[in-house]
């Protein structure tokens, strides 16, 4: 049954899908990697970090889950905030964890009001949930207001479509999800823009560059041992202030030198975050001013590699206002400085903090 405000679901025809039964999805739409002997490259290699065995973390990050959170609260103590928190809200008001009696789905980037390039793939992901009994086998989504559903990937209570806008305008879709017993309510609609010129309206911060877990791409520890600069390159689109950054960790608990870089590789900003387990918080001595439309690169250096990262997962851009990051965004360098270089579209879990006043 539809959810209020949703758009109709229709029978099962040409280009629809049928109420009460799922085809199988179609071609996997994420990127294909290489041979695995590609992935054996050896330290230093231009090619990317090097790759061995590796194991999930039993750590489970906190805001995995999370929205990046816009909070009204001193600068001093929102990235604190930030680490604590556990069960978000969702673009269009899923929670986790609040019983429902079917399966719902909701939107995470492109954030509502994002403004994205024409041509560009695009990824648009989010959530679902059944409850505390987890019961969700599927999401679909669609662009044409239920007349037809297309087909998600979907792993663990997450969900991923690739999608390139070729007209200008506002895009428009809705979600469903599907669990044992069918489908559950639609859900949306969920908006962004495609093309133009005019500037997204500027959020309410503090903001946390949204990076939301993906399925089948595991947030895992690298045994790279090698001294090592690794970060994410991101474009704000939003007047404000860099005023730090937040680490996911990997098995290196040691001191990490942050660094804040402009487009061409001047240093803006460094600090230091002391010897922790599992994540940093990291303040810049002093707010760096950004500018509309510019690229940035906030980056950390770790003497003894460690770090934590998630392959595949720069596929293509995304978007979380006041954050636009493209396809191959992390970046890394052996021995340190300015990082240029890209593997396996990898995340490297790097995460600016952007106020839109310097007193938070």
């Amino acid at each position: 049954m539809a959810g209020a405000g949703g758009p109709p679901v229709t029978s099962a025809g040409s280009g629809s899908r049928s109420t009460t039964s799922r085809p199988t999805p179609g071609t996997d739409p994420r990127a294909v990697p290489g041979p695995a002997a590609a992935r054996a490259r050896h330290r230093g290699s231009p090619d990317g970090p090097r790759r061995a065995a590796i194991r999930h973390s039993a750590v489970r990050r906190s805001d995995q889950r999370c929205n990046g959170p816009r909070r009204e609260v001193d600068p001093g103590g929102v990235k604190r905030i930030l680490a604590a928190l556990s069960a978000l809200t969702l673009t269009g008001t899923l929670l986790t964890g609040t019983a429902h009696a079917a399966p719902v789905a909701g939107g995470y980037t492109p954030s509502n009001g994002a403004r994205v390039a024409l041509d560009v793939p695009l990824l648009i992901a989010g959530g679902a949930t059944n409850g505390e009994s987890g019961d969700v086998t599927a999401v679909d989504i669609t662009f044409d207001g239920g007349q037809t559903w297309l087909p998600t990937e979907y792993q663990g209570e997450r969900w991923l479509y690739r999608y390139t806008p070729t007209e200008e305008g506002e895009v428009t879709y809705h979600l469903r999800a599907w669990g044992s017993g069918g489908p559950g309510g639609v859900r949306g609609p969920f908006r962004f823009f495609a093309g133009g010129t005019a500037e997204p309206p500027t959020p309410d911060c503090p903001c946390l560059l949204g990076l939301p877990a993906l399925p089948h791409r595991p947030e895992v520890d690298d045994p790279d041992q090698a001294p090592v600069e690794v970060g994410v390159r991101v474009r704000v689109d939003s007047p404000g202030y860099l005023v730090g950054a937040f680490i996911h960790r990997g098995t290196h608990t040691g001191p990490l030198t942050a660094h804040l870089w402009s487009a061409d590789g001047t240093l803006l900003a460094e600090a230091v975050s002391p010897a922790e387990r599992y994540v940093s918080d990291v303040d810049f001595p002093t707010p760096v001013p950004v500018v509309p439309g510019q690229e940035y690169v906030v980056s950390y250096f770790t003497p003894a590699g460690g770090y934590r990262v998630t392959e595949d997962y720069f596929s293509a851009a995304m978007a979380t206002a006041p954050y636009a990051t493209s396809e191959g965004a992390g970046v890394y360098s052996y021995g340190g400085g300015f990082p240029t270089q890209s593997w396996n579209n990898s995340n490297y879990w790097v995460r600016p903090i952007m106020h839109t006043r310097t007193n938070g």
